[in-house]
């Protein structure tokens, strides 16, 4: 009897305390009941950062049992980010309800021209607006699609070194006659990257565009080639039908209705936030069924450019220094930042089963920038898993799917990543052999597709950067990776990527080839299929004394491009057990070497060229048909069915 007492007692003290909110209730309730109920002057709270302020108050108080702040459907404006410090065992929950980072635009105003205007409602100028159909865009010139450098010119005196900061334009492409030029935003397509800056002047005679920064770094990856792409952003005299026009100056917002929109129908949410909810120092948190939608970004008064990734930008949902944090069943959507940074010290938290779509930059962030000596003040060991990451970059492009930055032990598997402009998963943030804190981490069954789509070049579906030493990149589904002009790669070890093993991965129509290793040490690739390379399957760029890497068990299938590009000269590699198969009926070749000659060297001695009876490349499809040879080389089949998101059996 009195140990059931005791359970009793257990089971009622874990029980959370719930605090309710709800589109029509008030911020000057209570919460402590789910029914609206104003005569009696008490109910839900109308907001989340309300909700969230009362919790902290709750356990500053004393409260020592789970509280979980549980949001009604319906949608909450969120016109600044929520902030959550210090707090322990919190459940934010909601079913379809949706935390909305700006505030609608009303009180529309006519102009004779058909543009509409209203009032800028907060001090963050947006990039974007969010309709009913999605993301809104500023006028643009061209609409869709690049203007072309005319020609390059040195930097201004002031900038030399430190990037560019002019070039020259086609005449009549850019109108000095445009109003607020200061306003007008120049993006440039770099190689991996991209430049936003704000026009400093414009010489119609000269036609030389000089910008108020430069694009900083003094390489050729930021400069201002002839043919460079660039286009011009808020224009107010290129405002077409369905785009928007920020005015900073006037404070107001400008847009130009679609056929058959009316003005008072129109519902377009203005971003007043980067971040929507900020997490620090807290332990056992659940974020649960919660939908983040429309927060924005403003590009800064001296223009903004990053070397990679995009990597500094804030995130729709940000946690620095948490432990156990689970993100699960939540949508981040139409917004113009990361979706969710899992910041330095943040550990042993997960995100599952969550939906990232339509973002301005990329969707999962994990770590931080810089080397720490004491792994124990670093991010490590989180998982994402089975999660959807698509339409990604529609902002900055550089971003990708998922970044694993400085940051140990974490696992990335089961996700779904899809149409984006740069690289899939990015492990690793140190160039060349120096130390690294990014090292076991997992990369295993994930569907990763439509990358690049010919806007950015030097691109991985995987790329891996650095000494990582236990990190393992295994039966991951790639292809259609089409980059710019070079670098469009399926599997790719970039600078000093060592000891990293990558086996079990299907890649195939990649725009350069399916493997690329840069420079490295020690890796292992085998039992991997590759095919469909565009230039060539394998290629390898610098020589190095050390051994790069042994490459067996696989299997290499293509047509109309070579086996081998790049560099393969100085031997210090290892290939052997691989079955390599060309379906245009060319002779295979290594280098300009028949196999017999190439296995004189000592490669692939115990190779074979034979057709690996798959049951349907062209389709992608790389089951093998009974008595393929790859079997006989101990080639083990991959099964893709199990790659990509795992149905809910929770």
């Amino acid at each position: 009897m009195i140990g059931g007492l005791i359970v009793a007692a257990s089971l009622l003290a874990s029980k959370p305390l719930v605090l309710h909110v709800h589109p029509n209730g008030n911020d000057a309730f209570s919460g402590r009941t789910a029914l609206v109920r104003a005569t009696r002057g008490d109910g839900p709270v109308a907001s989340l950062d309300r909700a969230l302020k009362l919790a902290w108050a709750t356990r500053k108080d004393g409260a020592t049992e789970p509280i979980e702040v549980r949001l009604a459907p319906g949608r909450y404006f969120t016109p600044k980010s929520c902030e959550v410090f210090d707090m322990a065992d919190l459940i934010i929950s909601g079913n379809k309800a949706r935390i909305v980072g700006g505030v609608l635009l009303q009180n529309w105003t006519a102009t004779e021209n058909g543009v509409l205007w209203a009032h800028l409602p907060s001090p963050l100028v947006p990039v974007s607006l969010f309709g009913p159909n999605g993301r809104i865009r500023r006028a643009r010139v061209p609409e869709e699609g690049w203007l072309t450098i005319a020609d390059s010119l040195e930097p201004s005196p002031e900038f030399k070194g430190k990037g560019w900061d002019r070039f020259k334009f086609n005449p009549g492409v850019l109108n000095p006659a445009w109003s607020n030029w200061n306003g007008i935003e120049i993006t440039t397509i770099h190689v991996w990257g991209m430049s936003r800056l704000r026009v400093k002047s414009i010489d119609p005679v000269a036609n030389v565009l000089t910008l108020t920064a430069s694009t900083g770094f003094d390489s050729f990856w930021t400069s201002f080639q002839k043919g460079g792409r660039y286009a011009a952003e808020n224009v107010l005299e290129a405002l077409k039908p369905g785009r928007f026009y920020a005015d900073a100056l006037r404070k107001r917002v400008g847009y130009r209705p679609r056929p058959g929109e009316k003005e008072a129908e129109l519902e377009i949410v203005c971003p007043t936030t980067e971040r929507l909810l900020v997490l620090k120092n807290c332990k056992n948190v659940t974020l649960q069924g919660l939908i983040f939608e429309n927060a924005g970004y403003e590009t800064p008064g001296a223009g903004r450019n990053f070397p990679q990734a995009e990597a500094d930008l804030p995130a729709v949902i940000e946690a620095i220094g948490c432990d156990g944090l689970t993100v699960r069943n939540c949508t981040v959507r139409q917004c113009d930042v990361y979706g969710i940074t899992l910041g330095v010290g943040t550990r042993n938290s997960t995100v599952e089963r969550c939906t990232l779509a339509d973002l301005g930059a990329g969707g999962i962030r994990i770590g931080g920038l810089a080397y720490e000596a004491d792994e124990n003040k670093v991010a490590g060991r989180n998982t994402v898993r089975n999660c959807l990451l698509q339409r990604l970059g529609r902002v900055h492009p550089a971003a990708v799917a998922v970044l694993i930055g400085h940051s140990p032990y974490n696992t990335v598997e089961h996700n779904d990543i899809d149409d984006l402009y740069y690289t899939g998963i990015s492990v690793g943030w140190s160039w060349g052999y120096g130390p690294s804190n990014a090292h076991h981490n997992r990369i295993a069954f994930n569907h990763i597709r439509n990358l690049g789509q010919g806007l950015l070049s030097d691109m991985g579906g995987v790329y891996h950067l650095g000494v990582a030493p236990g990190t393992v990149i295994e039966n991951n589904l790639i292809h259609d990776v089409k980059s710019h002009s070079y670098g469009g790669w399926g599997l790719y070890t970039d600078e000093g990527s060592s000891h990293v093993m990558m086996r079990n991965n299907v890649v195939f129509r990649t725009k350069s080839a399916g493997f690329h290793q840069h420079y490295g040490k020690e890796n292992v690739i085998r039992n991997n299929v590759f095919a469909y390379g565009g230039e060539a399957q394998l290629m390898r760029t610098r020589e190095e004394e050390h051994f790069s890497f042994r490459f067996e068990n696989n299997i290499v299938l293509w047509s109309g491009a070579p086996l081998l590009g790049m560099n393969w000269s100085n031997g210090r590699y290892a290939m052997d057990r691989n079955l390599y198969w060309r379906t245009d009926s060319l002779p295979v070749d290594f280098m300009g070497l028949s196999l017999a000659d190439w296995q004189a060297k000592g490669h692939d001695v115990h190779s074979l060229i034979a057709d690996p009876l798959f049951v349907n490349p062209s389709k992608g499809d790389f089951r093998l048909k009974p008595g393929s040879p790859a079997l006989k080389l101990g080639f083990q089949p991959i099964d893709v069915s199990k790659t990509g998101r795992l149905p809910n059996r929770s």
